[in-house]
């Protein structure tokens, strides 16, 4: 009894000192006795005393009890299953238990467990006692390590939380509508300018305090229309801090109702919005003075684009007329730079070579231009792309096939610096003063031709016009002066034969030539006739015979008795037999042979030919035998005579029968003239038998 009296008081006083009543169950003995002996002589407080074992859900507990308390001298385990029924029962009031234990425990323990506090002493059944109190206890150790966790995790959140009020400058609050007590977080304080005490609480009318009279009549407007229509709020106003700067605060909050809809409390957020408004003001101002900026910069640039565009338009206006020039130039006019690339290209290579100028700009002049052209230039590139001008001239063909005659001059384009930019290109078609050139040329070659024939011809008419004149002079002055006698001797017949041939001859010389003035006057008129071409030759051949003759030259009529007859000039024509025939025997050499033949061609033509083979001519002489007054051996010391117009006149008059005149022939082999008579100028059988 001693000993669980000496423990009583121990653990008594800390019960005792919570300020409130002991409920004390008694379990044997003297012990409520002692114990309400010790707790009113500890202090003057309330003390219930109640014989146990009792149900737990039995006792009057009034709101001031402060304890349970338990003491028994002797072990019962009904007493501790009273106990354990009042800690569950109680689990809020301290519950202290004091046995007596059996004299043979050595020790005594003081065990939490829960929220019961024994006082474990020695006494009977201590093996049983000590299984339970330590049950008890590991219960209320655990309790104990779960209440620290959750007090630990409820301070990190508190922490965390205030930290992210720090941070997000932003408080929170909560107000008691009834009683009018508002609590605010440290930083909720801080924003406001209040002094932090790990949050506090202060009244409403603090609260307004702290917000400028200015500001005041809008904060309490929101809470109370927020009180009435049980909405949430929010509303910015300044708060003065007591150093006396101005900070802006944003605030709002949430009505909070009882299960009637009344308002009982609201709870919100103060967001310090200062430092965003600063920001906000220097943005504005910043915005506007960077539109102030981009306005005026807008209208400076507006002044450079429309001086631009006034430039540009000029530039435009200037490049149309430029472009306008070099379109109606008659040449080739592009820009080529160092990179040998087009930069610009007048209209006419569209004209000339088919190019679009569009489609040249940016492309080499490999790309674009014609081989022909290309070859042309390609030698001079590196030359005008080195600083020098060069120019240089041929020939092209034009996308239409037509071949033009170009000079081309190239100009290069440098840089202040001197350095080589690229280079101007300028092509003529100097097709029209090439050609004027090449019959200028012509004209005065023919001229020097014409005036060197003239002079030939005046040589060789001078012999040929004096022989028979001479011969005519002198045979008649013998037979004047009757040298051999008295006229009517016999050898002046001869003479007089002579003089015959020799007059004869210089009329066929003054004929031809005044058949070839004719023939150059476009005076000669034709007189068509039906001719029968071996008719002709009968008629032909017998007047060369006696020349053929002496020439030793055989002579010989190859024509087909069946021919088709002709409508031709028979003169003319006869004249053209004779001329060729007599060509013929004069350039055969002695043993040769003259021949005349004829064909009727597929088409209807009638091919007239002569050939011999005499002494032939190369293409040169064939082209001078053409000439009037020409002759191919022009020398006075000539071979054969003539007046160099035989084979002019002979092309002239088959040409005025819509016909040609042929010539083959090669030195040493002879020649072959053929006389082409057009189809219509060949009448057939039955033309004839019409006729």
């Amino acid at each position: 009894m001693k000993r669980l009296l000496s423990a009583l008081k121990t653990a008594l006083p800390p019960v005792i000192r919570m300020g409130q009543g002991v409920l004390l169950l008694c379990h044997g003995g003297a012990a409520p006795a002692v114990a309400e002996a010790i707790i009113r002589r500890e202090n003057d407080l309330p003390l219930q005393v109640l014989p146990a074992p009792l149900q737990a859900g039995g006792l009057p507990v009034s709101d001031q009890l402060g304890a349970l308390l338990l003491a028994g001298d002797q072990f019962c385990p009904d007493f501790l299953a009273l106990t354990e029924d009042l800690a569950a029962a109680f689990p809020d009031l301290p519950l202290l238990v004091a046995l007596a234990r059996m004299p043979e425990c050595a020790e005594s323990d003081l065990i939490l467990a829960g929220a019961v506090e024994c006082l474990a002493l020695p006494g009977p059944g201590e093996a049983h006692l000590v299984r339970a109190l330590r049950r008890a206890m590991l219960r209320h150790r655990r309790a104990q390590e779960t209440r620290r966790q959750s007090e630990a995790a409820l301070q990190t959140v508190r922490f965390n939380l205030d930290q992210a009020q720090r941070i997000g400058h932003v408080g929170i609050w909560e107000w008691d509508v009834l009683s009018g007590e508002l609590w605010l977080s440290d930083e909720a304080l801080r924003i406001l300018g209040l002094p932090s005490r790990s949050g506090g609480t202060i009244t409403y009318q603090q609260l307004l305090d702290a917000v400028p009279a200015e500001d005041r009549a809008a904060v309490e407007a929101a809470m109370d229309c927020s009180l009435t229509s049980l909405s949430g709020y929010h509303v910015e106003h300044r708060t003065r801090w007591r150093d006396g700067s101005i900070h802006t605060v944003r605030q709002q909050g949430e009505v909070a109702c009882d299960e009637n809809g009344l308002p009982t409390r609201m709870v919100g957020t103060l967001l310090d919005i200062t430092r965003r408004r600063q920001v906000e003001k220097a943005l504005s101002a910043a915005q506007e003075q960077l539109e102030r900026r981009v306005r005026d910069r807008t209208r400076a640039l507006l002044r450079e684009v429309a001086q631009r565009q006034r430039a540009e338009s000029v530039l435009r206006e200037s490049e149309q007329r430029i472009r306008t020039i070099a379109d109606a130039l008659p040449g080739l006019i592009a820009y080529i730079d160092h990179g040998r690339r087009f930069q610009f290209a007048n209209r006419q290579h569209q004209d000339w070579l088919g190019l679009a100028p569009e489609g040249m700009v940016g492309k080499t002049a490999a790309e674009v231009l014609p081989e022909e052209m290309l070859a042309l230039m390609r030698p001079h590139l590196s030359e005008v792309l080195a600083g020098h001008e060069v120019s240089y001239g041929g020939w092209i063909t034009a996308h239409n096939g037509e071949r033009r005659a170009i000079q081309a001059t190239h100009l290069p384009h440098r840089a202040a610096d001197g350095e080589v930019l690229g280079f101007f290109s300028l092509v003529l078609d100097v097709t029209v003063s090439r050609l004027a050139e090449q019959q200028l040329r012509a004209a005065k070659e023919a001229a020097e031709l014409a005036d060197r024939a003239k002079s030939e011809f005046l040589a060789n008419m001078s012999h040929e016009l004096r022989t028979p004149l001479n011969a005519i002079i002198g045979f008649s002055d013998v037979m004047r002066a009757e040298v051999m006698g008295p006229l009517g001797n016999d050898a002046y017949r001869g003479y007089a034969g002579d003089i015959h041939d020799s007059g004869q001859h210089l009329l066929s010389v003054i004929n031809e030539i005044l058949d070839m003035s004719k023939v150059e006057a476009g005076q000669v008129e034709l007189f068509p006739e039906e001719v029968v071409l071996p008719d002709l030759a009968r008629q032909t051949l017998p007047l060369l015979r006696e020349r053929a003759e002496q020439a030793k030259v055989r002579l010989l009529n190859a024509l087909d008795e069946d021919l088709p007859p002709l409508l031709v000039d028979a003169r003319r024509f006869k004249q053209i037999v004779l001329n060729l025939l007599s060509n013929a025997v004069k350039f055969t050499l002695p043993g040769g042979t003259v021949r005349l033949w004829a064909e009727l061609e597929a088409d209807g033509t009638l091919t007239l030919s002569v050939s011999d083979d005499g002494i032939g001519m190369d293409a040169d002489g064939m082209a001078k035998a053409f000439r009037p007054f020409a002759q191919v051996d022009g020398s006075l010391a000539r071979r054969f005579d003539g007046t160099g117009l035989g084979l002019p006149l002979t092309k002239a008059f088959i040409e005025l029968h819509g016909g040609r005149l042929e010539l083959i022939s090669a030195i040493g082999h002879g020649t072959i003239a053929r006389v082409h008579v057009p189809a219509e100028r060949v009448l057939r059988l039955r033309e004839k038998a019409e006729v």
